[in-house]
């Protein structure tokens, strides 16, 4: 915000409403999750309700995606596996408080993170799991926003790990898929179609 008169900068700061999914809320989706194929959740919640998603995931065999964004000093990784996790190289760094990515990557795997995705920026991905670690580039595009763009990534890899069990292949179509989101405006509004994704 600009203070019209004095043309100096402000900033108003309100209360998300991530932040008020709390464990009873979280149990109140019960049912829902039982009757999933993937379950979503991210850091921008509360870490107790992260945890809480995580036991009802174990609780009915359910595959957690976990966009582990952003770590905060009460992060922390939920115990039990989750099907895929995504963050930043910086915040894996900051999880697994080391400045070594390889390290970062086996402390995550060791904490249960089945199928694992570190995102550099607009520039590459680099994924993890039990048939080893590669890094592939994000398609060069115009970016216009970044905002929206790594969830976007999120839900086309998982949907496509889910249907493929292949990784690798995942990342390609999450990729696809990010690079147009980041070349359009908006976060919701910038998700890809799946024509434009699959071709089909």
């Amino acid at each position: 915000m600009v203070e019209a008169p004095t043309g100096r900068y402000m900033i108003a700061v309100a209360k998300s409403a991530n932040s008020e999914i709390s464990t009873e809320l979280v149990r109140d989706a019960a049912e829902a999750i039982n009757a999933a194929d993937l379950v979503f959740t991210q850091f921008e919640i509360s870490p107790e309700g992260v945890v809480e998603t995580a036991k009802l995931c174990t609780q009915y065999k359910k595959r957690l995606v976990l966009y582990a964004s952003p770590v905060g000093p009460r992060s922390r990784m939920p115990e039990g596996a989750t099907f895929l996790t995504v963050l930043s190289i910086r915040e894996a760094l900051a999880l697994a408080e080391t400045r070594e990515v390889s390290y970062a990557v086996h402390w995550l795997h060791d904490r249960g993170s089945q199928n694992l995705v570190l995102v550099d920026g607009d520039q590459s991905l680099t994924f993890s799991n039990d048939k080893g670690m590669h890094t592939v580039p994000i398609p060069r595009v115009r970016s216009v926003l970044y905002s929206g763009s790594v969830e976007c990534l999120v839900s086309w890899t998982a949907i496509a790990l889910l249907g493929t069990g292949d990784l690798a292949r995942a990342i390609e179509i999450g990729a696809k898929a990010m690079a147009l989101s980041l070349a359009r405006e908006g976060a919701q509004e910038s998700m890809p179609y799946r024509s434009e994704v699959l071709g089909n």
